[in-house]
């Protein structure tokens, strides 16, 4: 079997090389419009983990704080029943006098 060999003249040529430009041109654009989505994405993303981190310090600002107060609440209450044990005591003592 024998191929044929086809001639290719400078123009065929010129207008291959035209075609493969515009098809790597094409190529090119649609790569740049995915890199684009990309880098936007990633700045959304960066932006929710900026907003997150923001949102988590501020949350354990408020459960430290609600913490102090549970702290206080609870040293209250000792506080008060230490002092009906220490009214009982006295009762008992004016009781016996």
């Amino acid at each position: 079997m024998v191929k044929k060999i086809k001639k290719i003249t400078k123009d065929n040529m010129i207008e291959r090389f035209i075609e493969l430009n515009e098809k790597t041109t094409l190529f090119m654009d649609r790569i740049t419009q995915v890199l684009e989505d990309l880098n936007h994405n990633n700045k959304l993303h960066k932006q929710a983990i900026e907003i997150n981190t923001q949102a988590t310090k501020e949350m354990t600002k408020s459960f430290s704080r609600i913490w102090y107060v549970f702290l206080i609440i609870v040293l209250a209450l000792v506080v008060l029943a230490g002092a009906e044990k220490v009214l009982k005591v006295l009762t008992i003592i004016n009781g016996s006098v």
